[in-house]
């Protein structure tokens, strides 16, 4: 009987201790679950169905599928173009230090021409018989500059081919092959694979087809997405759990926005056409949008603070970005670096042609194409406030316009459709009791594809990370106790600049405009077309023309400019590699700053420092307006390998057939990492010590049944 009693209570020694086990795991599923909960609880309003969808990496890998297809998309207006899953914008990719990524592209457009694969071959060729005419094919070029070269979508070649920059992220150039790579439609799929390097920035970057010649085509089409680095001292999240839990009473949210431009609707014989495939630069037709939407409307409780990542994608010179009657804080640049504060501008809201003693001030934000601005704006009023774009003004009026576009413009008034306004999102204020009737209409849209990461919220890191600002405007406006983000520079990007300056190499770049023939290289045959081209140091890009060399490990001074000056801020872009930006239209900076994209009215200096790799690389230089870059205003140069040695991750490979080691690129504390470690150890400590205890109770409960 005793056997048969001690069989069951070994069986129920067994049983309990897996409920006991299961029990354990449920309760750190369910902290987790509760943890997302309440994240989402401190600001009630769901606005999900205003931003992009989102993907998370799961158990530090990020798997996922970008497909590429037409969409019809826009409501009151039609446009018919490629789209990333089926929506207006790709979705938002979040992802830690050290993850590994693999994102397969299926392009599913219709497969490029004959003619189509026979110029992509011949502008392939490295050393090709007729280089000019490869220069021409390849910017899409008549023979004397841009005009008349993109006026025919049927003829326009290239534009069903697709490939991916990640505009901001520290990886090796190779792993993209920009200029020269790109699939084909019919389903031809491609997957890139890297890793995040471990000591990587924690902040936005974005996604996008860098096809060469089909920059604006893509940018109008809304083929981009957020790409955001979360580190465990994300200092966001960190000051989105100091406000939500007593940092400044108040709650708090991330909102990701989106900023691009779009065309209305094309019809050949009944039959939507493909739009966007050419510039805007002289259509007053186009469509301001946020997250690929026609003035999106945002809901947030009174008392919100909210913290905007933003993004410019379109095509179009800087958003000039405000928010009625309220203050925007800014925090960071491109990749959460840190920036000086810019001047803002005051609104005289009463018309009373004064300014004076103003209740509230409207500020005016610039982001220029291609950047990245983080800010904050806490919104203590009730009311409905719109988000305004403002126009932008080149002064390319009258005469001007014949002498940039030609004589067929002679008399007209403007021929720069950039300078009109724009309401680019509503934001409603609402008490949290007006939550069930105010809630956002466009939930129902929302499709958060989170493919499992356990932890949204991965820090509790509070220290030196925050400001405050505590009644400021003078009292007039009501910012009470806002918390805000402090920004650091990375002591990785300090050690870069401790490397050694190359000596005799420094460069000159310049992002050149021609107003006539000949453009640049390209010779003047003789027939009379309206003038124009773009080009790097008076060369249009040509990617197998090689600009200059650069010693890995080192750094260079770097003079950009704009060429002629004055004229247009010309945003200026290295692929991987940040620059330190030390003077100004030849003033020397107080405070340098980083930054990767920036916009050269007349000329600044830079200093570029590009970490060691024992693997050479092509690095891309252009200036981020699409319109310019598809036209030729880019070059190459070439990065050559050093044997230096620096502390750099060696996770950022190129995973594939290519055995190419990583370029390091940094600008967080590797200490990250530790934390990170130390994190996971604690969890699995306290859970291991959990175990013994539970299995004791039941080893002295079922032993309970021997004695009875």
């Amino acid at each position: 009987m005793k056997v048969f009693i001690s069989s069951i209570n070994f069986l129920l020694v067994v049983v309990f201790a897996i409920i006991c086990f299961s029990v354990v795991n449920t309760n750190v599923v369910f902290a987790a679950d509760e943890a997302e909960v309440d994240e989402e609880a401190s600001s009630s309003v769901n606005n999900a169905g205003v931003q992009p969808d989102e993907i998370h990496s799961k158990d530090g890998i990020l798997d996922t599928i970008l497909t590429v297809d037409y969409l019809l998309s826009l409501d009151g207006f039609t446009r018919y173009a490629p789209a990333y899953n089926g929506k207006s914008v790709g979705p938002t990719f979040r992802v830690k230090p050290g993850d590994k990524i693999k994102i397969k592209l299926i392009n599913n457009l219709l497969p490029e021409s004959n003619i189509g694969h026979e110029l992509y071959k011949f502008v392939l060729d490295p050393d090709p018989v007729d280089t000019i005419n490869q220069t021409i094919v390849f910017n899409r070029l008549n023979s004397n500059g841009i005009s008349g070269s993109l006026l025919s979508y049927q003829d326009y070649w290239g534009k069903s081919y697709q490939n991916l920059h990640f505009h901001g992220l520290m990886i090796n150039p190779n792993i993209e092959i920009t200029n020269s790579f790109a699939i084909d439609g019919g389903g031809n799929e491609y997957t890139y694979e890297f890793n995040i390097p471990i000591d990587h920035v924690g902040g936005i970057s974005f996604y996008h087809n860098h096809f060469h010649g089909t920059s604006c085509y893509s940018s109008l089409s809304g083929l981009f997405g957020a790409f955001i680095v979360e580190t465990n001292n994300d200092p966001y999240i960190t000051a989105l759990q100091n406000n939500n839990l007593g940092g400044s009473g108040s709650a708090a949210e991330e909102i990701v926005l989106l900023f691009s431009e779009s065309s209305t609707e094309i019809v050949d014989n009944g039959q939507p056409v493909p739009v966007n495939f050419i510039p805007i630069i002289m259509s007053f037709d186009w469509i301001a949008l946020t997250n690929g939407k026609i003035n999106p409307k945002f809901v947030f409780n009174v008392g919100t603070t909210i913290y905007f990542r933003t993004v410019n994608a379109g095509e179009l010179p800087p958003v000039l970005l405000s928010i009625d009657n309220h203050t925007i804080y800014p925090i960071g640049a491109d990749s959460s670096y840190p920036i000086p504060i810019p001047k803002t501008t005051t609104t005289d809201n009463d018309n009373n042609n004064n300014n004076d003693n103003e209740e509230e001030v409207d500020n005016t934000i610039v982001i220029d194409a291609g950047s990245r601005i983080e800010f904050a704006v806490k919104f203590d009023t009730f009311g409905t406030f719109f988000m305004r774009r403002g126009g932008y003004n080149f002064n390319i009026v009258g005469p001007s316009c014949a002498a940039f576009f030609g004589p067929e413009l002679d008399g007209i008034t403007t021929c720069i459709s950039y300078d009109k306004d724009d309401i680019i999102g509503t934001i409603i204020v609402v008490s949290s009791s007006d939550d069930d009737d105010d809630d956002n209409n466009n939930n129902s849209n929302n499709n958060n594809n989170d493919i499992g990461d356990d932890e949204k919220t991965t820090t509790t890191t509070t220290t030196d990370v925050a400001r405050d600002f505590n009644n400021t405007d003078d009292g007039n406006n009501t910012t009470s106790s806002l918390h805000l983000p402090i920004l650091r520079v990375s002591p990785y990007l300090t050690k870069l600049l401790e490397q050694p300056m190359s000596k005799g190499t420094s460069k000159v770049v310049t992002m050149d405009l021609a107003t006539g023939v000949p453009i640049f290289q390209i010779p003047y045959d003789g027939i009379f077309q309206p003038g124009g081209g773009t080009g790097i140091n008076m060369l249009i890009g040509n990617p197998h023309h090689v600009l200059g060399n650069i010693t890995a490990g080192t750094c260079e001074e770097w003079t950009i400019a704009s060429n002629p000056p004055g004229l247009i801020p010309h945003t200026f872009h290295i692929h991987s590699v940040p620059f330190l930006v030390t003077s100004e239209h030849g003033i020397e900076l107080d405070t340098p700053f980083w930054r990767d994209t920036y916009p050269v009215l007349d000329n600044i200096t830079a200093t570029v420092c590009f970490p060691p790799t024992d693997v050479g690389y092509m690095v891309n230089v252009h200036c981020h307006m699409p319109a310019h870059q598809d036209a030729g205003m880019f070059g190459m140069y070439e990065v050559l390998p050093s044997v230096a040695t620096v502390e750099t991750s060696t996770t950022n490979t190129v995973e594939g057939d290519d055995d190419t080691s990583g370029v390091a690129a940094s600008v967080v504390d590797v200490d990250d990492a530790d934390i990170n470690e130390e994190k996971d150890s604690s969890a699995t400590t306290a859970t291991n010590e959990s175990i013994p205890t539970m299995l004791f109770f039941a080893l002295v409960f079922s032993s309970s049944f021997y004695f009875l």
